[in-house]
C-alpha cells in the first residue's frame, strides 16, 4: 500500500514542482510520476483531498 498525502502535502509538492520541475519533484518527495500528472491536471488546490486518489 502507498502512502498517503494530506491535501496540505499534495498543495506542497504541486508548488514544489511549479518552482523546480518535475523530475526534481519526483526524486525530492519519491513519489510515482503517474502520481503527480494526476495531482497537476488539478489546478484548483480545492478540489484536493487527503488520501490515495486525487
Amino acid at each position: 500500500m502507498g502512502k498517503w498525502y494530506t491535501k496540505e502535502e499534495k498543495i506542497k509538492i504541486i508548488k514544489y514542482y511549479h518552482k523546480n520541475g518535475y523530475m526534481n519533484t519526483i526524486k525530492k518527495f519519491t513519489i510515482a510520476k503517474e502520481t503527480l500528472s494526476r495531482w497537476i491536471k488539478i489546478t484548483n488546490e480545492d478540489n484536493l483531498t487527503p488520501g490515495k486518489g486525487p
